[in-house]
């Protein structure tokens, strides 16, 4: 299988979780590991674009999550949005509180997955049971 058939099964298979995950996890890994100015405005521009991206599906209609939430995550967002700006102009200002948030964010959306995945498995086991067996003649 070629390289490029692999990755686009993947992508297919993957869910928006997911996917939200590792957008996360490689713009914190870029915000960890720039180690010049060209890659510290790199990780800062993708830092700021992914969270303007968020809170674009945040204040959509069609997001499910309660409206509270919604509005914390934004103003979340917002702050991150400036923190990376900010950053962008001031070469010495650390970026351990952007990375910080991300992986928190990302904890969170871990934790909600594992949790959805387990009441997902609960409910099978529970309708396993309470299926009628099928004997053969």
């Amino acid at each position: 299988m070629s390289l490029s058939a692999y990755q686009s099964r993947q992508a297919a298979a993957e869910t928006p979780v997911g996917l939200e995950l590792r957008l996360i996890g490689f713009v914190t890994q870029a915000l960890g590991t720039a180690r010049d100015p060209v890659q510290r405005i790199r990780a800062l521009q993708r830092n700021h674009d992914m969270w303007l991206a968020f809170i674009s599906d945040l204040a959509g209609e069609g997001n499910a999550l309660p409206r509270e939430v919604r509005a914390q995550l934004i103003s979340l967002g917002l702050w991150s949005m400036r923190t990376s700006l900010d950053a962008m102009s001031d070469p010495d200002r650390s970026l351990q509180s952007l990375i910080d948030v991300n992986k928190e964010i990302a904890g969170g959306l871990a934790d909600q997955t594992r949790a959805q995945q387990s009441a997902a498995q609960q409910a099978a086991l529970a309708a396993s049971k309470e299926a009628p067996s099928v004997t053969a003649v």
